[in-house]
C-alpha cells in the first residue's frame, strides 16, 4: 500500500496514514491506523456520502480526531453534479464520523481543514462550487456556532496556518504574491513586506 501524510499520534505508538489514490479511485478505506513497528494495520471509517476519496486529513493536537474534506452529494448545490465539499471530523477510537453543517456552507464548498493548536476550530478553505473564488474561514470543530471569514477572497492557491498560540494565521496568497498575518477574530490584517513566501512556517522561541 503505497501511503502519504504520515503522522505520529501523540502517545507515541500509532501514525495515522493516508492510502494514495490514482485515477479517480473511490470506495476503499482511505485513512488507517497502523502501530509503530508496522503491525494492526486497521482502516478509519469515514461517511458513505464521501462519494469521492476524503481529502485534506488534519490530525488534531491531541490525537483523538480526524478532520477531513470530501465531495459529497448536497441537494441544491448547482455544479459539479450536485455535489460540494463538506467537512467532517472522526472520533478515531469511537469510529464516530460526523459532518459539520457549518453556517455560510449553502451554496459553498468547504475544503482543507486545518485544526487549531486547542483544537477546538478549523481553518478551512471555502470556495464557490465552480471554485471562481475561495477565502479562509475560521469555523468551530464542534459545527454549531459562528464562522469567521478572514484573509481575502483569491483566486488563485493560498496556503495558511496557525501561530502555535492559535491567535494569528500566516496566510500567503499565489494571485498576488502577497503574505499577510491575519487575526482569528477577523478584525486584524497585516502585510508582511515583500513578496509571497513558499514553506512558510512559524518559528516557537523559549520564554
Amino acid at each position: 500500500m503505497e501511503v502519504q501524510n504520515v503522522v505520529w499520534r501523540p502517545n507515541g505508538r500509532q501514525l495515522v496514514v493516508t492510502r494514495v489514490t490514482r485515477n479517480g479511485e473511490i470506495g476503499a478505506p482511505r485513512f488507517y491506523l497502523v502501530d509503530d513497528d508496522g503491525t494492526d494495520l486497521r482502516p478509519i471509517p469515514v461517511s458513505p456520502l464521501a462519494v469521492d476519496a476524503p481529502d485534506g486529513p488534519s490530525l488534531s493536537p491531541d490525537g483523538t480526531m480526524l478532520a477531513y474534506a470530501a465531495w459529497e452529494p448536497v441537494p441544491g448545490a448547482g455544479t459539479l453534479d450536485g455535489r460540494s465539499g463538506r467537512i467532517h471530523v472522526i472520533d478515531i477510537d469511537a469510529g464516530n464520523d460526523r459532518r459539520l453543517d457549518l453556517d455560510g456552507s449553502d451554496g459553498r464548498s468547504d475544503m482543507d481543514p486545518r485544526f487549531s493548536p486547542d483544537g477546538t476550530k478549523l481553518l478551512i478553505v471555502r470556495g464557490t462550487p465552480a471554485g471562481e473564488t475561495f477565502q479562509h474561514v475560521i469555523v468551530p470543530v464542534e459545527g454549531a456556532g459562528p464562522t469567521i471569514a478572514i484573509g481575502h477572497a483569491h483566486t488563485g492557491q493560498a496556503d495558511a496556518m496557525f501561530s502555535p498560540d492559535g491567535t494569528t494565521v500566516l496566510a500567503t496568497y499565489s494571485d498576488d504574491s502577497t503574505t499577510w498575518l491575519l487575526g482569528v477574530d477577523g478584525r486584524t490584517e497585516q502585510p508582511l513586506p515583500g513578496s509571497g513566501f513558499d514553506g512558510q512556517a512559524w518559528q516557537r522561541l523559549a520564554p
